[in-house]
């Protein structure tokens, strides 16, 4: 009887082992949800206006959120996509050297685009898989600012609106981790790089002399990523 109770016990674990590191096989599919850079900030800045030094408070707030899919094309390599969310908030206020306010910026911006990525997972341990993936993709993006500038009696001196839209070309990578928690869902954390590229129309409307109401700019960054949420694995179908 205890034999054959060890006997049982040793093809289940065999069981659960196939089927863990059966898990990035060719024909899964991989569903993915991430949040990630996000950022929360309230700082004091100075910085020098002619002879005065001006002071400002800035507080500013950024998320992203990134659902997305894969398919595995042989053992360990997936391709698949990420779509890309995110939101941002702004204020900045700035006061002369006699403390009183200059002017008063707020903002925000959404955007919406998509990543399509190559992944390969290096490790076969099966609770434990460290990835690498190339990505690149686009994304698109709506801002909005108003501003407000002041005089030195504290009346308004005028204010203008600042519309923009742009899309931005995005290539990155990525060296990610899955931790499984149960035998299809993982625990899913990313470090990595993006350089982007973007292009943008600006469209200002306002009562300020001497601002030109469209305007057209262009940038490159270079930016630090991280990211983390959930991965599920889901066996495809068996020819």
């Amino acid at each position: 009887m205890k034999k054959n109770l060890g006997l049982a016990l040793i093809c289940l674990i065999m069981m659960i082992a196939g089927i863990l590191n059966a898990q990035t096989k060719k024909g899964n599919w991989l569903i993915e949800g991430s949040i990630g850079n996000i950022e929360l900030s309230k700082e004091k800045s100075e910085y020098n206006s002619g002879a005065n030094t001006n002071t400002g408070d800035v507080a500013y707030f950024d998320v992203e959120l990134n659902p997305g899919a894969g398919y595995f094309i042989s053992d360990n390599i997936i391709i698949g996509t990420t779509i890309n969310l995110g939101y941002g908030f702004n204020n900045m206020i700035s006061y002369d050297d006699k403390g009183l306010k200059t002017y008063d910026d707020i903002g925000n911006s959404s955007k919406i685009g998509f990543s399509p990525y190559i992944r390969a997972y290096f490790t076969k341990n099966s609770k434990n898989r460290f990835y690498g993936q190339l990505n690149g993709g686009m994304d698109f993006n709506l801002s909005s600012y108003e501003t407000t500038d002041y005089k030195e009696t504290g009346e308004i001196d005028g204010n203008y609106n600042s519309d923009s839209k742009y899309h931005t070309f995005i290539v990155g990578v990525l060296i990610g981790f899955n931790h499984f928690l149960t035998q299809n869902i993982a625990f899913n954390s990313a470090i990595g790089y993006n350089y982007s590229a973007f292009s943008s129309d600006y469209t200002r409307s306002g009562t300020m002399v001497g601002f030109n109401p469209k305007a057209y700019g262009t940038d490159r960054t270079n930016n630090f990523v991280w990211k983390f949420g959930f991965s599920i694995f889901l066996a495809g179908k068996k020819g």
